[in-house]
């Protein structure tokens, strides 16, 4: 899990790159990517961090809301444009 995340979000490869560099077929590659994913959004979330954006749950950012706030996959207004 954590060698496809590596290539795909810090080496840039999609997953079609990243099954071939592992020799595994790309529904293996994304179904570990997601798995990996959602056990570092665990992670997080036990030990008291927003998921996306590094905050400690009920800390408030920039823009004045608390992670608490953000609903799981919604960008801070502002990002994505």
């Amino acid at each position: 899990e954590r060698r496809a995340i590596d290539l795909a979000y810090f080496g840039g490869y999609s997953y079609r790159e990243v099954a071939s560099l592992l020799s595994q077929p790309e529904g293996t590659v994304k179904s570990r990517i997601r798995s990996g994913l959602k056990a570092m959004r665990r992670h997080l979330h036990d030990v008291g961090h927003d998921d996306q954006h590094g905050e400690k749950n009920g800390e408030q950012n920039g823009d004045g809301r608390t992670a608490d706030d953000r609903r799981p996959g919604a960008a801070a207004p502002g990002w994505g444009t």
